[in-house]
């Protein structure tokens, strides 16, 4: 199976509104494209599902984190983004996929059914 980087980044386009020149194949899905929470997960599913394959094995909150907010998870974020910004703390917590390496784990993903 081969899956052309081009037509990646045009389903990705599509599916979240980025602009097609925004999205490049080192793009970051979540720090550069704000595809996060459950729009990757979606993202995810429906790419499983256009290309066959089985994606089970993989926790995609580990990479989109989780979506819902609470008030304290509000002001949370508020102050690990303050400090994050003066170099307080590391960055994110979560691994930011690049486009590549979504095309990587399609490419290495069972078929569906196997």
């Amino acid at each position: 199976m081969s899956i052309d980087i081009d037509e990646l980044r045009s389903i990705i386009s599509e599916e979240t509104g980025n602009p097609l020149n925004k999205i490049k194949p080192d793009s970051k899905l979540v720090s550069e494209l704000g595809i996060g929470g459950d729009d990757g997960y979606e993202l995810m599913e429906l790419l499983a599902n256009k290309y066959n394959v089985d994606l089970s094995n993989i926790d995609f909150y580990q990479y989109f984190g989780d979506e819902s907010i609470s008030p304290i998870y509000l002001i949370m974020s508020s102050i690990l983004a303050w400090l994050a910004f003066f170099n307080l703390i590391p960055p994110g917590e979560y691994p930011d996929l690049t486009v590549n390496d979504l095309q990587q784990i399609l490419l290495t993903a069972p078929s569906k059914g196997n």
